[in-house]
C-alpha cells in the first residue's frame, strides 16, 4: 500500500511509511508537497494491490528517491505523520550525531533496565 511501505531515497537510506489512518495518509501528502493525492487512501477506495495503488506506490518512490534521507528526515520532524528514517543498528543506538567516545562507551555499556 502506499500508506505503508519502504521508500529509499535519493542517497540510498530509507523511508518508512505508516500512513495507515486517513489523517496521518493526508499530512505525508502535505508535507511532500502533493495535497492531490490526499484522498487516495485505502479507506477512500484505493484498493490495496490495485493498479492504481501500485502506480501511486510508484509516484510516491519518485518523489522520496529525489532527496536525501537527512532531507526527509528533517520535513518530517515534529509532523504527525506516521513516517520516520530506517536506521541502521549504529544510528539506532548511538545517534546520527557523532559522539565523543566516552559517551559511546557509557551508552553502549549502560544496563538496559534497572532494577529496584
Amino acid at each position: 500500500m502506499p500508506c505503508y511501505n519502504l521508500y529509499r531515497c535519493a542517497d540510498g537510506g530509507w523511508l518508512a511509511v505508516g500512513a495507515l489512518e486517513l489523517k496521518f495518509w493526508q499530512g505525508v501528502c502535505d508535507v511532500i508537497g502533493r495535497p492531490d493525492w490526499r484522498e487516495r487512501h485505502w479507506s477512500r477506495g484505493e484498493a490495496p494491490g490495485s493498479a492504481a495503488a501500485r502506480a501511486l506506490i510508484d509516484a510516491l518512490a519518485g518523489v522520496i528517491a529525489s532527496a536525501p534521507l537527512a532531507a526527509w528526515a528533517e520535513r518530517f520532524a515534529g509532523q504527525d505523520c506516521c513516517v520516520t528514517p530506517v536506521l541502521d543498528a549504529h544510528a539506532a543506538l548511538f545517534g546520527t550525531a557523532p559522539l565523543p567516545r566516552d559517551a559511546a562507551m557509557q551508552r553502549l555499556t549502560a544496563p538496559a533496565l534497572t532494577l529496584r
